[in-house]
């Protein structure tokens, strides 16, 4: 049986969190613009990411990786 589009033993690997808008590109944007966006501010938080910390592994993290799952968007 699956939910929300994942097989029900993979919940034992990977967790669900449902962003509540569009995920900010923080390619060329300001580190204050970053920190107010609150999709990022989300994901930093169930990592476990501190900003203006230098990390040389996932050791120290929540979660060794992470997928976004987003629908198509259209442009027109």
């Amino acid at each position: 049986m699956k939910m929300a589009g994942l097989p029900v033993d993979g919940r034992n690997y990977y967790g669900v969190f449902p962003l509540k808008g569009k995920p900010l590109n923080v390619q060329g944007v300001s580190k204050e613009k970053i920190r107010g966006n609150s999709e990022i501010e989300s994901i930093q938080k169930i990592l476990g990411l501190e900003f203006d910390k230098h990390y040389s592994s996932v050791d120290p993290l929540r979660y060794g990786q992470l997928m976004i799952m987003a629908d198509q968007v259209r442009v027109r």
